[in-house]
């Protein structure tokens, strides 16, 4: 934004088209929100990466590192700032769907203990925690979740050539791009 000489970096228009959720570096760090044009910037976290929006525009989920260093979720009330922590993961991607009980966030999960990352989804209640891509081998990691606009769909990007790459794909090439169904199957 013009009024801070600070990175904003990870912007997301609010369902609505009115505000842009964004992290900023300005005052230690966080997740912003402001109108869709700029103005009336404010503070709603104190830390974050890479908001994302309820279908709603109430709440917003994005990534935190806790003290600790591991990447969690956190899900915060645009209304009252008030955070409810979801679980571990990164980069997560709130679900299209307008109807609560078909609501969905898929999230990459942290590489550790020589496994990598994988694409996991889960309800902002918590349940339904389900593995959706993943490489047993260790070889690869899928990373950045993003919802098609029909939630039927998830994109995610491989990183270090996928076993699907290969099959599928030329070998040769740089890591790839990937859509997979939201129970996880592959079908078109």
């Amino acid at each position: 934004t013009a009024d801070s000489p600070v990175d904003d970096t990870h912007p997301a228009f609010s369902p609505d088209g009115e505000q842009i959720a964004f992290r900023s570096e300005r005052g230690g760090g966080g997740i912003f929100l402001m109108g869709a044009t700029g103005e009336s910037v404010k503070r709603l976290t104190e830390g974050g990466f890479n908001p994302s929006w309820s279908p709603d525009g109430k709440k917003l989920v994005y990534s935190s590192k806790s003290e600790r260093g591991y990447w969690r979720l956190v899900i915060v009330d645009v209304a009252t700032g008030i955070p409810t922590f979801l679980g571990a993961g990164l980069y997560p991607d709130w679900s299209p769907h307008p109807d609560s009980a078909d609501q969905w966030i898929a999230f990459q999960s942290q590489s550790q203990n020589g496994m990598k990352g994988s694409i996991w989804i889960v309800r902002p209640d918590g349940s339904g925690l389900r593995e959706l891509v993943a490489d047993r081998h260790r070889e690869w990691s899928a990373v950045n979740p993003r919802w098609a606009p029909d939630g039927k769909w998830i994109s995610y990007a491989t990183v270090k050539r996928s076993p699907e790459s290969v099959a599928y794909g030329q070998a040769g090439e740089a890591d790839d791009l990937w859509v997979v169904m939201s129970d996880g199957r592959y079908d078109t």
